[in-house]
């Protein structure tokens, strides 16, 4: 029986992990459609609104993919993601979310890459951002900005939110492990403890820096690979 029960465990886990992974991107397409009809309505030009679709589309055809992949453990350690790419990229989907809750979202690129497919990174940003634009006020400022740190590429995204309990700085990356509501979208405690196990796959790693009551910072570090 323990080979089973194994197996099950396994398949509640993936499908938790798409339905959380799914989530963000489907309320997008929502938000996307909305503002589609809403030019319709006016007599407007939908075609950048549907070509925005299509490419969320894509995007949610790719994360499926990379779901599949981690589903069996697999880690594909040839593919080099540009950070730069996969920032705009998660920042470009996310949009519509920062706009309905008032944030901005400024980006600070870089030109590095990480030994990860592009999918891989995009997905990891996407939840950390999403979680940055959870949990800041209305007017405030989410700031994702990349460095290059010794051998690794570090990534930190920065909110202006309330802060994280000390207590709770490990505790956040638990599977089901949630912070405070914020009233808008309920979240499932799975966004950050995704996020770090496909880090440590990649021989990466994700933390708290810092965090007050005038924001959280998160850093994401990946090794850079030798050109």
């Amino acid at each position: 029986m323990r080979p089973l029960g194994e197996a099950l465990r396994l398949q509640r886990n993936f499908v938790a992990d798409a339905s959380h992974e799914l989530r963000t991107p489907l309320t997008t397409l929502t938000s996307r459609i909305q503002i589609a009809q809403r030019r319709l309505e006016r007599g407007g030009d939908v075609a950048e609104a549907l070509d925005q679709l299509r490419s969320d589309a894509d995007a949610m055809n790719d994360m499926l993919t990379d779901l599949l992949m981690a589903a069996e453990g697999k880690a594909e350690t040839t593919a080099l993601a540009p950070v730069g790419e996969a920032m705009d990229a998660a920042v470009s989907r996310l949009q519509p979310l920062a706009d309905d809750s008032g944030v901005t979202l400024e980006v600070i690129s870089t030109d590095r890459a990480v030994r990860m497919p592009l999918p891989t990174l995009t997905r990891i940003l996407m939840a950390v951002v999403d979680n940055a634009i959870q949990h800041s006020p209305r007017g405030g400022v989410v700031t994702i900005a990349a460095a290059t740190a010794r051998n690794d590429v570090e990534i930190r995204v920065s909110d202006q939110g309330s802060g994280i309990d000390p207590a709770d700085a490990e505790r956040i990356f638990e599977r089901f492990a949630r912070g405070s509501e914020t009233g808008r979208r309920r979240g499932f405690g799975l966004g950050l403890a995704l996020v770090r196990d496909v880090l440590t796959r990649y021989a990466g790693r994700i933390e708290v820096e810092s965090t007050s009551s005038g924001g959280t910072t998160f850093v994401i570090a990946l090794p850079s690979p030798r050109m």
